[in-house]
């Protein structure tokens, strides 16, 4: 009996494509992102298993695949930039690993501080407490306003 002509099985994962979207683009700084990685298989079944979310080189978080092949990832920590996301499959016993291609371009605005807010801060910036209205007696302006503009005092009329 020759024992070198043996019965092997040769196992070949299927292989798998990786799709990334964002919620919205472009975000503004501060408020949350949803990124959602879709793996599609080549053969019959469903891939198990993680999907690693990247800003250029650096990992953003992992997240677990669900039944229907989708992994998602939510962040609020991205600065004010174009950021180049990614999405890695790492893969499983019957599947290969992809990556995302081409990269998602997600664009991070600065946010715009409305007039009621700076109006409320103002008084925190000069220690000036004890003249806060209360809350429920703000007015809140539809008008925004630009970094460094000036803002009238609404007792004394006076500009800061």
């Amino acid at each position: 009996t020759n024992n070198s002509c043996r019965n092997r099985v040769i196992v070949i994962k299927a292989a798998t494509t990786t799709g990334l979207s964002s919620d919205t683009t472009p975000a503004t700084y501060g408020l949350t992102i949803t990124f959602t990685a879709t793996v599609i298989e080549s053969a019959p079944g469903t891939p198990t298993g993680s999907v690693e979310f990247f800003d250029g080189a650096t990992s953003l978080g992992t997240s677990t695949l669900n039944a229907s092949g989708q992994a998602t990832l939510s962040i609020s920590s991205l600065s004010v930039a174009t950021h180049s996301i990614t999405a890695t499959y790492n893969g499983e016993t019957n599947f290969q690993s992809s990556t995302s291609t081409p990269a998602l371009s997600q664009v991070v605005n600065q946010a715009k501080l409305g007039q009621d807010q700076v109006a409320r801060d103002h008084g925190d910036l000069r220690g000036d407490h004890h003249h806060c209205q209360e809350p429920a007696k703000e007015q809140f302006l539809a008008r925004e306003l630009e970094l460094g503009e000036h803002v009238p005092d609404q007792r004394t009329g006076e500009q800061h």
